[in-house]
């Protein structure tokens, strides 16, 4: 008795990553591909791959950071302020992993 209810936990256990990983996986075909943007951020310096730290020392520090996705597969989608002088631009980042995936600037407001 004590085998089947450990079975139905294992199973229960992973039906739910399954369904995290799904949503996540709807989450990332959203998400901006590449790195685009304009010579005014410096975001075209940037290269897939970068830690979140080189991304800040190349482009400043994120001053705004939001996570969506599951615990084992979470994105990260930081925002960076770029220009002030006419109005608030900023760019975002995203990480997996602690690695870049994508990038873009233009935006009016910070990570949704």
């Amino acid at each position: 008795m004590n085998l089947n209810k450990t079975l139905v936990a294992i199973v229960f256990f992973f039906g739910l990553i399954s369904c995290e990983m799904e949503q996540t996986n709807v989450y990332e075909s959203l998400l901006p591909s590449g790195i685009n943007g304009s010579k005014d951020s410096n975001v075209l310096m940037l290269e897939l791959g970068m830690s979140q730290g080189r991304v800040d020392s190349l482009i400043g520090p994120s001053d705004f950071k939001k996570r969506s996705g599951s615990f084992f597969n979470s994105i990260t989608c930081t925002s960076h302020v770029y220009d002030e002088e006419k109005d608030v631009k900023f760019v975002h980042t995203y990480f997996k992993n602690g690695s870049l995936i994508a990038a873009s600037d233009g935006h009016s407001t910070t990570c949704q």
